[in-house]
């Protein structure tokens, strides 16, 4: 429905426009032009190098893919040649367009520059350091300003750019002063704080001579580190020595984690970075236990690892931008309008450049799938837990926000057109007539009640079954369910129940029959016999005449009397419920109990609309979660895992779900964590211990918290 919906905050960053550089593998003087172009960008020391091969394909060398996956870029600029302009291509999980490199000052590509949001109180009596245009090593370590007219701006407005040398070269790095460091001005990471992200020193050491391995190994890993803190050295072997005080000074004045000192190098063998580290007097490390302090102690004794991978601890999605604001707003659909003055400052020469805007909160905790970005603001894109849509440079925004439903969130969700399947009509309009409601089918007296009364099947039916597909053995089951009649009284409800609730007191019984009958799930009435035509009857209470007469043949009819000689209530289950307790549906409800209180949106039944036919019991989506899955009554009902698995990979499940009203045993839960694995899902089992626990708080795919419906 249209209009207002509720209050909500909304997470808003200015950033720029994250790019990767590609040059051509193992070509040094295209690494310097990108170097040089990333100095002057804003943002520009976070811009992935990506090494491009002769088939114009991006390769994984130096870490580039592993900081584009957790950084998300928004495109890439070819300096090598090899790969067309105007097209696109996978860097990761992303697809991004691809434009050449021009040249350096050309102010079309290369904007906004740092010095656009630095103010004349920021330059003033700002120093930076910039090395040689063809000082790749240099580059690498403190940058240089593309063009010397920008040199000449900064100066203009006080800011200071001087040349670095051998004797400034480390200082430099660890006061963070080069031309490098000033792109990421304003700029701050949301991630959580820890030592080894904004404490831990990173050493490189190159050989005399760098490699085109060695600058772009530094320069990724540099631009992984999650935090603005923290120091990152690219030194030699010759500098290490003349700087082995300073270094070992800035490490011991950091220390809040053991290790606090990574030193690497493809190059250099480990035997002489071991020799180096004695310089700096810091102790390696033993042991495989890394302590992180959250607060500083002062007995903290520095330790040092050797060509020790530590980049996983700068894993992880964050945000990255400035002017980082949280702003509640009314939300409406279809539209909401979302007025953000822009907090960042810029001159007016930067004036339409192009930035990005990033958008968090619980609106957008949904499937990060290209078509689903589509549905909120056109044109955007997902990076990390963000939202992120192209703009520029303004002094306010106003983003009209679209609130899609649900059901229009799933379909954008998954990798195939569907459709509802037939089967399943019954299922469905109890999950939507019921939602909010579900919780009564988590019930082991309910379920026990449920099944009571619906028809068994017949020796003859299942012989006749056998020799039916698959694919139609659960429908012309049900369809003859819903021809035959079980009409029985309180009693004869409570002593033939079965599992889950064989032994449910008489009261659960009357209770579950209750609700069930407040629903419309359960006809209650009185039975009328005619002793004529033979036909059993069951009249509702306001059709029950004192003299009840029969509407086959118009005789006389009697009510059936209890033991006590007054007539006898009866139960019939109504023919939906019929169908969806003989088609195996009672799992799916329970299911979708659970998973509607965790925050999921869920539908029953779904098959593709085009290809080869198949189905899943449960499609549905939660957080950033695709679901799909099966659900069998019983636990031996699931013959064929991998087939099940399969056609949840096949929607592009993320999770797939295993639901049943029995446990699931050691023995299927392998089977099943073994098809997911080899569809890199990941297994959610729904089976009778959660399920039947109406009581039970509920247990999230993610399990820190409950999301929120964005259609809620």
């Amino acid at each position: 429905m249209d209009g207002f919906v509720r209050q909500d905050t909304i997470g808003l960053q200015l950033g720029p426009r994250p790019l990767a550089l590609g040059v051509a593998e193992a070509d040094l003087e295209q690494l310097t032009l990108a170097f040089r172009a990333a100095s002057s960008m804003w943002g520009g020391r976070r811009f992935p190098i990506v090494a491009i091969d002769l088939d114009g394909q991006p390769t994984a060398a130096g870490g580039a893919l592993q900081l584009i996956d957790v950084a998300g870029v928004a495109g890439l600029i070819d300096f090598s040649g090899r790969v067309r302009s105007g097209t696109k291509v996978a860097l990761g999980a992303f697809e991004v367009d691809v434009a050449a490199a021009r040249p350096l000052d050309d102010g079309r590509q290369w904007s906004p520059s740092a010095f656009g949001v630095h103010t004349d109180a920021d330059l003033q009596q700002m120093q930076l350091v910039e090395a040689a245009d063809d000082d790749a090593f240099g580059l690498a370590a403190v940058g240089r300003l593309a063009c010397r007219d920008e040199l000449e701006e900064w100066r203009s407005h006080g800011g200071e750019v001087v040349p670095v040398d051998d004797s400034t070269l480390v200082s430099a790095q660890l006061n963070r002063c080069g031309v490098i460091d000033s792109t990421l001005h304003r700029l701050s990471t949301s991630y959580a704080s820890g030592a080894f992200l904004d404490a831990a020193v990173f050493v490189y050491v190159a050989p005399e001579v760098p490699t085109f391995e060695d600058l772009q190994w530094f320069w990724n890993t540099r631009a992984l580190r999650p935090s603005e803190g923290g120091t990152d050295l690219l030194i030699t072997r010759q500098l290490a020595d003349a700087a082995a005080a300073d270094i070992q000074s800035k490490v011991r004045a950091v220390a809040r984690s053991s290790p606090t000192l990574f030193i690497c190098s493809l190059s250099v063998p480990t035997d002489e970075l071991q020799e180096i580290l004695h310089r700096f007097e810091i102790l390696e490390h033993a042991g495989s236990k890394w302590t992180d302090f959250p607060v500083r102690k002062s007995t903290i004794e520095p330790t040092a690892v050797v060509n020790t991978e530590f980049r996983n601890h700068w894993q992880g999605a964050r945000r990255y931008g400035a002017g980082a604001a949280h702003i509640t707003t009314a939300i409406y659909r279809p539209t909401t309008i979302v007025d953000w003055p822009n907090p960042v400052p810029y001159r007016s020469t930067s004036f339409g450049a192009p930035v990005e805007l990033g958008l968090s909160g619980n609106l957008i905790e949904v499937p990060q799938r290209p078509a689903v970005a589509e549905l909120f603001l056109s044109g955007s894109r997902w990076a990390g837990p963000e939202l992120r849509v192209p703009t520029r440079l303004y002094p306010r925004y106003q983003l009209p926000l679209h609130l899609p439903d649900p059901d229009a969130i799933l379909r954008a969700a998954t990798s195939l057109n569907f459709r509802q399947s037939d089967k399943a009509r019954q299922l469905r309009a109890v999950l939507a007539h019921e939602a909010g409601r579900l919780d009564f089918y988590r019930e082991p007296a309910a379920i026990a009640v449920i099944e009571a009364l619906t028809p068994a099947d017949s020796r003859g039916l299942r012989r006749a079954l056998e020799h039916v597909s698959p694919d139609d053995r659960d429908y012309l089951r049900a369809a003859v369910a819903a021809f035959r009649d079980r009409v029985r009284t309180l009693d004869d409800v409570a002593t033939s129940l079965q599992q889950p609730a064989p032994s449910a007191p008489l009261g659960q019984v009357a209770r579950a029959l209750n609700e069930l009958v407040a629903r419309g799930h359960v006809v209650r009435g009185l039975r009328a016999d005619c002793s004529v035509c033979d036909t059993q009857e069951l009249r509702h209470l306001d059709d029950a005449p004192p003299q009840p007469v029969c509407r086959a043949c118009r005789a006389p009819a009697a009510y059936k009397l209890a033991d006590r000689g007054e007539p006898a209530l009866h139960y019939r289950l109504s023919p939906a419920m019929r169908i969806i307790s003989a088609n195996g549906g009672l799992p799916v409800l329970a299911a979708a109990a659970v998973l509607e209180a965790e925050g999921a949106y869920v539908v029953g039944g779904a098959e593709p609309i085009d290809g080869p036919p198949f189905e899943v019991d449960l499609l549905g989506w939660h957080k950033q979660d695709v679901l799909a899955g099966e659900a069998k009554r019983r636990a031996p009902g699931f013959t064929d895992v991998a087939s099940d698995v399969g056609s949840s990979a096949k929607f592009g499940a993320t999770v797939h779900i295993a639901a049943t009203l029995e446990p699931v045993d050691d023995a299927l839960r392998e089977q099943l964590e073994a098809a997911c694995d080899e569809h890199g899902l990941r297994l959610r089992v729904l089976d009778g211990p959660v399920l039947l626990t109406a009581d039970t708080p509920s247990i999230g795919i993610d399990s820190a918290s409950a999301s929120v419906d964005p259609s809620s």
